[in-house]
């Protein structure tokens, strides 16, 4: 098994197990809008009304590895914005690693999922899985999505995951990983 998706399989591993053991509950402090990973290398964030689960990284100026959803799931409760369920990760890989970025078909080949749609696009990698979906998300849609791009020296892998039928488990999908994308690319040191 190759690193990137024993790396993959582990941060679903650590989100199922996060969310048995309440991790979506009410954090202490509220859903933070951003974090910084990687020792403030890459600074995640979503778009408006979604918001990171403090309850799923690490805390420590290494963490490489966070989860972004609903804030209002995350804070168990009725304040922000109602948005689209769901759920993705964010794995940022060691700095100046070189590799170069993968194709769609290859990002399908790690995960051992057949690529139903992929593109590269301003950067970024995208493959849209035709299974793994419920491997995170008992009730969520068979097909999700892979990313890949490049911040700050280091190789930012998105996944996102979607109820049963959800457009962001289609098309949408595509449009949410760039937005983002393009978030992250803003809040973090050396742009984008």
């Amino acid at each position: 098994m190759t690193r990137l998706r024993k790396a993959v399989l582990c941060s679903a591993a650590v989100v199922v197990a996060g969310a048995l053991a309440g991790c979506l509950s009410a954090p202490p402090d509220g859903a933070p809008d951003t974090a910084r990973l990687a020792g403030g290398d890459v600074v995640i964030g979503g778009p408006r009304g979604y918001c990171v689960d403090p309850g799923t990284f690490a805390r420590g100026p290494a963490r490489t590895f966070a989860v972004i959803a609903s804030c209002r799931k995350i804070a168990g409760g009725d304040d922000g914005p109602v948005v689209a369920p769901m759920l993705v990760t964010v794995t940022v890989g060691a700095p100046d690693t070189g590799a170069a970025l993968p194709e769609a078909p290859a990002l399908a080949a790690e995960m051992g999922q057949r690529m139903i749609g992929g593109l590269h696009r301003n950067g970024l990698t995208l493959t849209h899985l035709a299974g793994g979906g419920t491997d995170v998300l008992d009730d969520g849609d068979p097909r999700y999505w892979r990313g890949t791009f490049v911040q700050g020296g280091r190789m930012v892998g998105l996944a996102l995951y979607a109820p049963r039928d959800s457009p962001l488990a289609g098309s949408d999908g595509a449009a949410m990983l760039h937005a983002i994308r393009d978030r992250i690319a803003t809040l973090s040191p050396q742009g984008g």
